[in-house]
């Protein structure tokens, strides 16, 4: 309901009451009170132009967070302008600054200048937010039409506007934090998911070989004594016995803690070296490698990192229709990335069906799989490799927009 007060005390009162019921949840705090202040705002003063605004640490720069014309109902965001030092000096002495004519008001000036006035723009109101003792943004409303002079309970209201905004900001502050806060938990669990899982995949992968290794035996028992009839089983049972060794082998690499021998390997020659293979193995799908960096070396035990590229490789061509395409890359982080600089990042990416975000949580573990093939072990194989290379994997996919796996892992030393 829009809140008109043409002035009057209770309009104003209306207003101040409607912005101090807001609640603010989810990620989109911000957004959700500086729309909310500056619609208010607009409609209570009846003025052409709202807008909120943030002010840089060194109080160089204004960014803002909400325009809003109630003509049009017309929401926007973004853009960024040189704050006037004479215009917050204003501001640090006023707890609101009030000008009647824009055109000839010295403390404007340089925001005419700059683009935060227009010519239409006849009168301001500008209260400051203030948090831990200092500005942190400005509640602007902007006047078009005749100049207006601005009353005291104007003044007022833009100043409890603009209060207001502060106690928004630092609601959003801690909805940041709890949010942080819950990740950590929720990934701590997983982590711990994780490690107990890999405890148990060692211990199953001792006793498993152990079986596995009598049966393997047997099997060659009966190939060398057992009737003719008999050592065709007995290669059958080998066979099986050396399939469950190869299942076993992968479990082990999940659960191992610590590399059996490590060193620096140089993971740009590895990918150009399985250039073939890989090739081969994605025969019906358009495969693509870009390895931008001339070395990359990792410390890691020989043949992890082919493992790595292979299990990544294969999880990508098994999700992508026939024709679908695949794409390896090796490169530095880029900015937008949370990895450190001094890691390598080690790229897979599919256009196939993508992952929801409930297998995601889950695709790590081993056994895991939503495939109609497969044992479900080649990502766990991963996981286990990468952080036992002290490294990180990140995820982004979504249903029906493929998946895009990157491998980050430190460089290392020529020297190890």
């Amino acid at each position: 309901m829009s809140v008109r007060t043409n002035g009057s005390r209770a309009g104003y009162e209306s207003a101040r009451l409607k912005l101090a019921r807001l609640r603010l949840t989810g990620e989109d705090a911000r957004a959700a009170a500086s729309r909310q202040v500056a619609e208010t705002g607009a409609r209570a003063l009846g003025v052409a132009r709202a807008s909120v605004w943030t002010l840089d640490a060194d109080q160089s720069t204004l960014e803002c967070l909400c325009r809003f014309q109630p003509a049009s109902d017309k929401v926007s965001s973004g853009g960024r302008i040189a704050a006037s030092p004479v215009f917050l000096a204003a501001i640090n002495e006023r707890r609101v600054v009030a000008v009647g004519e824009t055109t000839n008001d010295p403390r404007v000036a340089e925001l005419r200048r700059n683009g935060f006035l227009n010519d239409s723009v006849s009168s301001l109101l500008a209260a400051p937010v203030i948090r831990d003792g200092g500005v942190a943004g400005l509640v602007c409303l902007k006047h078009e039409g005749p100049p207006r002079t601005w009353s005291q309970m104007d003044r007022d209201f833009a100043a409890c506007a603009a209060d207001m905004m502060a106690l928004f900001f630092e609601q959003a502050d801690r909805l940041d934090i709890e949010a942080a806060l819950r990740q950590r938990r929720e990934n701590d669990l997983q982590e711990d998911k994780m490690l107990a899982l890999a405890r148990l995949s060692r211990a199953v992968a001792h006793d498993l070989a152990n079986v596995l290794g009598a049966l393997n035996l047997m099997g060659a028992s009966l190939q060398v004594d057992a009737p003719n009839d008999l050592r065709a089983l007995g290669g059958s049972i080998r066979h099986a016995a050396e399939m469950g060794d190869r299942l076993v082998k992968q479990l082990s690499t999940f659960g191992r803690e610590v590399a059996a021998s490590r060193q620096p390997v140089d993971l740009a020659a590895i990918a150009r070296a399985m250039e073939p293979v890989l090739n081969r193995l994605t025969h019906d799908a358009r495969f693509a490698l870009d390895v931008s960096m001339p070395r990359a070396l990792v410390t890691a035990e020989p043949g992890e990192m082919e493992q790595v590229l292979l299990n990544l490789c294969v999880n990508a061509v098994e999700a992508i229709p026939k024709g679908g395409s695949v794409r390896i890359q090796l490169r530095r982080p880029i900015l937008s990335e949370p990895i450190s600089p001094t890691f390598v990042v080690l790229s897979v990416a599919d256009d196939g069906s993508g992952m929801d975000p409930d297998t995601q949580m889950h695709m790590f573990e081993p056994y895991f799989t939503r495939k109609s093939a497969g044992h479900g072990l080649g990502l766990s194989t991963v996981y286990g490799i990468v952080k036992r290379c002290e490294g990180t994997i990140l995820v982004e996919s979504a249903p029906g927009e493929g998946t895009t796996l990157r491998v980050a892992l430190p460089l290392a030393t020529p020297s190890g």
